[in-house]
């Protein structure tokens, strides 16, 4: 899955492929979320890293649109939606929307490690960007500890790395 294809070391031609992508993603989108509620879930969580990694702006509505419209009853996949949406959220500079997405991904995540390993991403940006450091350390904790079991080094190095900036600031 392209999901995954964007953190390995050919990352650039999965990124390449899922831009390539984009108006059957965007076509997809669309049409699941007055069919298929929870193909729609699944399209926005899967765009997580890509987002991530590549800015890509209509991912991150892709999620907002989603967590918007699908209930927690959509269960722990609804959190990648959540936490693509937080990113976005964030990035915008509406960071306390991007807190309660985060912890709206966190909550619906329960039980579910992959999910909830994007999840505790998404509210280190936002603790992050709402200075509070020893929270922040916190959160890039858990995404770590979830990371480490699913063997998803390219996440366990972004935790690592990431770790830097707020033990700077305290």
């Amino acid at each position: 899955c392209a999901d995954g294809g964007v953190r390995r070391a050919a990352g650039r031609g999965w990124a390449a492929g899922v831009a390539a992508a984009l108006p059957n993603l965007r076509a997809g989108d669309r049409w699941s979320l007055d069919n298929d509620p929870g193909a729609a879930v699944r399209i926005a969580g899967s765009m997580f890293w890509y987002a991530y990694w590549y800015g890509a702006a209509e991912a991150f509505t892709w999620g907002a649109t989603t967590a918007a419209a699908v209930s927690d009853d959509a269960g722990p996949a609804l959190a990648g939606a959540c936490a693509t949406a937080s990113l976005g959220a964030c990035r915008r500079g509406e960071i306390a929307t991007a807190r309660a997405l985060a912890e709206r991904a966190v909550a619906v995540a329960a039980g579910e490690p992959t999910a909830a390993r994007f999840a505790w991403q998404a509210l280190s940006s936002a603790e992050m960007m709402m200075g509070n450091y020893e929270r922040t350390l916190v959160c890039q904790q858990h995404a770590l500890e979830l990371a480490r079991p699913a063997g998803d080094t390219a996440h366990q190095a972004r935790e690592h790395a990431a770790r830097a900036v707020p033990l700077r600031y305290l």
